[in-house]
């Protein structure tokens, strides 16, 4: 059994931004792997379970996650205490905002009139708490190697690069990932002989525009479109949407640090060898995955929505390849990498000759 645990980055709103969609895949039933939990909880001793990645990107964040949590934080270093009193006498205006996100329970979120706050924090505030946090990272590195080392596991990740042509929703950009997604596991996990199932566990997420949650059908159209690929012996199976409070699988968690870690190099890497460097540097995980049905070679775990989605797909169906044109046409540069490689071992697979 493969268990897919998925989550996003980037703004959605935006057509002209860069958003992913992505997360872990690991060879593993999901009711094992709830003991991840206790883990993180270890790593994260100064914050309530979950730990959001992106509100501890900044400085502000860890303490204001350090001051709405419940748990008593016992470590001599850092001194939150004493980091909270000096914001209080030499950045007020942050302290306030901070406290009036713990009242009305969510996470802190910064604003245009906190800038100067923020800015000042960042200075001269936010060295203890800073490496605090590159720690946790470390050890969430370590946690994510050591469940690749166990049993198969890997970074799954589809980018959408933005662009005028994009959807304009949140929700069709977002379901349009999760296919991409779903498709590079189905021929990522097809087996050859004994059927095998895969368990799609996803937060809840909101349409900011239209304050709508994703709903298991959008998500079901995505899996009927991506089953056509594996359609005899690979069994989809989407668990419950789940918000991310303290119920939340473990496995979704890891998807959102690995999301947040991974965004910028899906949007910046210069070619696929880069790429995979960097998502291993920065999330303890492959982003390759060997395909022994598919010519033995390491395959890429990360897709792209756009033209290179169209080209595998039509590499598949044995309806043509990319010319080296329309390879060059490909943005970012590592997708097109991707892209020759994977319709290389289709055509291979089907008898046909390399891009």
């Amino acid at each position: 059994m493969w268990s897919l645990f998925l989550d996003e980055s980037g703004n959605f709103d935006d057509a002209e931004a860069p958003v992913m969609v992505g997360g872990l895949l690991v060879h593993e039933s999901p009711n094992r792997l709830w003991d991840l939990r206790d883990h993180l909880e270890h790593i994260y001793p100064h914050v309530d379970y979950p730990p959001h990645r992106r509100d501890l990107n900044r400085a502000a964040g860890v303490l204001a996650a350090w001051r709405r949590s419940s748990r008593r934080w016992t470590g001599a270093w850092p001194d939150f205490a004493a980091i909270w009193d000096r914001c209080a006498r030499e950045a007020p205006l942050l302290c306030d905002a901070i406290e009036h996100a713990v009242s009305v329970g969510r996470a802190y979120d910064a604003v245009t009139e906190l800038d100067l706050a923020m800015q000042w924090f960042d200075r001269e505030g936010h060295d203890a708490l800073s490496e605090l946090d590159v720690d946790c990272i470390g050890r969430t590195w370590d946690l994510l190697d050591t469940v690749g080392r166990v049993r198969p596991a890997y970074a799954l990740l589809a980018l959408d690069a933005g662009g005028a042509n994009q959807p304009q929703r949140y929700t069709e950009r977002y379901v349009a990932l999760v296919g991409a997604l779903l498709e590079r596991v189905a021929l990522l996990t097809e087996p050859t002989s004994e059927s095998e199932e895969v368990v799609v566990y996803w937060g809840v997420r909101n349409s900011l525009e239209h304050r709508k949650p994703l709903t298991p059908a959008e998500l079901n159209g995505a899996l009927a479109d991506a089953a056509t690929i594996a359609p005899r012996r690979l069994y989809w199976y989407v668990a419950q949407g789940s918000d991310y409070d303290e119920g939340v699988h473990p496995g979704i968690v890891l998807a959102d640090f690995i999301c947040n870690r991974t965004l910028g190099p899906l949007t910046h890497a210069p070619r696929l060898g880069p790429l995979r460097d960097q998502v291993r540097s920065r999330t303890g995980l492959d982003c390759s995955m060997t395909v022994e049905r598919l010519g033995g070679d390491a395959l890429s775990t990360a897709a792209a929505q756009g033209p290179a989605r169209t080209h595998i797909s039509r590499a598949l169906r044995s309806s043509g390849l990319p010319t080296s044109g329309e390879l060059d046409a490909l943005a970012p540069r590592w997708v097109r990498g991707m892209t020759a490689q994977w319709c290389t071992a289709l055509s291979q697979r089907l008898g046909g000759a390399r891009p």
